[in-house]
C-alpha cells in the first residue's frame, strides 16, 4: 500500500487519467474504485470515460470515494446532473475556498451565505440586499471594507441605502468615516420622516449652497415649503435656533411659549412679554428692555427708582417707593 500511494504522487495528472481510464477501459472497475481509494485523482476525463463504458451510475459512489479532483468535474457534474444548484451543493461541501469561488455563482454564495466571499468579491449590491446585520457589525468586515477605496465604502453605503436598509444604516452608523455618507437623498428623506435628529445633525453640517440644493432633492420647491414641513411637524427648535422662517411670517408664539423674551423684545413684540416672568428671571435685561419699551408701571413693580429718574418719570419715581 506504502508503495502504490507513494507512486500516485510521482504520477502527473495526464499519467493517473490514462492508467484510471485503461482500467475502466478493461473493466476493472474494483482496481478504479481501489485506485481511487488511494488517493488517484479524479477529472472530467475519468468521469467522461465512466460515462463511455457504462459506469454513469457509479459517478455518484465515486466522488463519495475520491480524495481530491480537478475543477473541471465542476463542469462536468452541471451537464452531467442538468442541475447547476446540486453541482453547487456538492461542490461547496467538498472543494477548497479557492474552487468555491472560482465555480460557485453569485446566487450559489448567497444561498450558502458565504458573505466573506461575497465581500473579497467585492460584491457590495449582493451583501446589501442579503447579508444579515449580524454579519455587518462585525469587526473583520469593517476592516477589509476599510482597506478597500472610499468610493467602495459609498458604494457599499448606497447599496444598503437602495435596498431602503435604514435601520441597518443607522445601526452602523459609528462605523461609517463621516456623516457626509448620509447626505443621500433616499436617506435623508427617511432621517426627516424618522429620525429628525440625525437629519438635522447630518443638514446642519451641509454648505449653504449644498444646503439649498438638498431641499430641492428632498421634494421643495423653496426654502420656505421646507420650514413649513417642519413647523407642521412641530421641529421649532431648529426653526428657532438655525432659520429666520418664524419672524418673517410673523409667528411668535412658539417664542412665548418658550419665554424666549429678549428675541421679542429685540423685535419690539412689548405686547407678547410677560415681564413678570422675565423680571423675575434676568432683572437686568427685563429693566433694560423695559426702558426701551417705555414700560413704566413695570419699573415702578420693580422698584427701578434710578431708572425712573433717570428718565425724567418723577410721578412714578416716588410711586415706586410705596
Amino acid at each position: 500500500m506504502e508503495k502504490e500511494q507513494k507512486n500516485v504522487c510521482v504520477l502527473s495528472k495526464d499519467e493517473v487519467n490514462l492508467l484510471l481510464f485503461d482500467l475502466l477501459k478493461e473493466g476493472k472497475f474494483k482496481t478504479f474504485l481501489q485506485r481511487i481509494k488511494e488517493g488517484y485523482g479524479i477529472t472530467a476525463f475519468v468521469l467522461t470515460a465512466m460515462l463511455n463504458y457504462g459506469y454513469g451510475d457509479k459517478i455518484e459512489k465515486v466522488l463519495s470515494l475520491s480524495k481530491c479532483w480537478t475543477s473541471d468535474v465542476f463542469d462536468f457534474l452541471v451537464q452531467f446532473w442538468n442541475d447547476r444548484e446540486k453541482a453547487e451543493d456538492f461542490w461547496i461541501q467538498h472543494a477548497d475556498k479557492d474552487a468555491v469561488n472560482e465555480k460557485i455563482s453569485d446566487e450559489g454564495l448567497v444561498r450558502y451565505q458565504r458573505w466573506d466571499d461575497l465581500l473579497a468579491q467585492k460584491k457590495y449590491e449582493l451583501l446589501a440586499e442579503h447579508a444579515p446585520l449580524e454579519f455587518l457589525e462585525k469587526l473583520d468586515f469593517w476592516e477589509k471594507l476599510e482597506a478597500s477605496s472610499i468610493s467602495e465604502r459609498k458604494s457599499f453605503f448606497s447599496a444598503l441605502v437602495k435596498q431602503k436598509r435604514f435601520e441597518d444604516v443607522l445601526a452602523l452608523d459609528k462605523k461609517w468615516a463621516s456623516s457626509d455618507y448620509f447626505n443621500n437623498t433616499e436617506m435623508m428623506r427617511y432621517l426627516l420622516e424618522h429620525d429628525i435628529d440625525k437629519f438635522f445633525n447630518v443638514s446642519l453640517g451641509v454648505s449653504i449652497s449644498n444646503k439649498q440644493a438638498l431641499i430641492s432633492r428632498l421634494g421643495f420647491k423653496k426654502g420656505d415649503d421646507f420650514y413649513q414641513y417642519l413647523y407642521d411637524k412641530g421641529h421649532i427648535e431648529f426653526l428657532i435656533q438655525n432659520t429666520d422662517f418664524l419672524r418673517r411670517h410673523d409667528l411668535w408664539e412658539p417664542y412665548v411659549e418658550r419665554k424666549i423674551w429678549g428675541t421679542l423684545a429685540y423685535f419690539k413684540k412689548y405686547d407678547l412679554i410677560d415681564w413678570e416672568d422675565w423680571g423675575k428671571s434676568y432683572p437686568s435685561r427685563a429693566l433694560s428692555a423695559a426702558v426701551k419699551a417705555k414700560n413704566w408701571d413695570f419699573l415702578v413693580k420693580q422698584k427701578a427708582h434710578w431708572l425712573l429718574l433717570k428718565h425724567f418719570r418723577l410721578v412714578r419715581f416716588i410711586k415706586s417707593f410705596f
